[in-house]
């Protein structure tokens, strides 16, 4: 996230962004200052305005920056595969272990103050990616069909996240991946 950016401007914007991941698991984003954030990573405001505008350019920088990777994650791993069924293990366990690698960030995002905002961007990059590699004829029908299946992946990966991170990632990445793939393959028949 901050790979490119000099050692103190780096160093600032993690402190920053883990500051308001941090009370954004206490309160709605909406209810944090720049004052709260500043005391909270005991820093300076005018540190915090050098950096960006207000607290909502603070949280978009977070969320375009998340939403990046995954979209970089989600379609390096289907792409150049013939059997998208294939690439769902290893795509999925690169999305948990990035979550487990970002917890702070994703319990606040995807956690009960995080951003609904920021949830429906993942899933319209999910129903993008799922129209794209999903096989189905260009029928009203199949297209329909489609925008079910989408709807029920997304909010099916989204809970089992939301339920990994109350459980407070006691699970592994690879015991979520497996879990995640073996009921977007088979469903609960087992």
């Amino acid at each position: 996230m901050f790979n490119n950016l000099d050692r103190r401007v780096r160093k600032t914007r993690q402190a920053l962004v883990l500051g308001l991941a941090a009370l954004m698991l206490e309160k709605d984003v909406t209810e944090i200052s720049v004052k709260d954030l500043t005391d909270y990573v005991d820093i300076n405001r005018s540190t915090f305005y050098a950096h960006f505008k207000d607290i909502p350019a603070l949280l978009n920088y977070i969320e375009d920056e998340l939403f990046n990777d995954f979209n970089k994650i989600i379609t390096d791993g289907l792409t150049n595969t013939d059997d998208v069924k294939d690439a769902i293990y290893p795509t999925v366990l690169i999305v948990f272990e990035h979550l487990q690698k970002n917890k702070e960030l994703a319990s606040a995002l995807i956690g009960p103050h995080g951003d609904l905002a920021f949830i429906h961007k993942l899933y319209h990059l999910m129903r993008t990616r799922i129209t794209q590699w999903w096989p189905s004829e260009n029928s009203e029908e199949a297209q329909e069909m489609n925008s079910f299946y989408s709807a029920f992946v997304f909010t099916g990966v989204v809970g089992i996240i939301k339920e990994w991170i109350r459980t407070d990632y006691k699970k592994t990445p690879t015991e979520m991946a497996k879990l995640s793939t073996e009921l977007l393959i088979h469903g609960i028949n087992k």
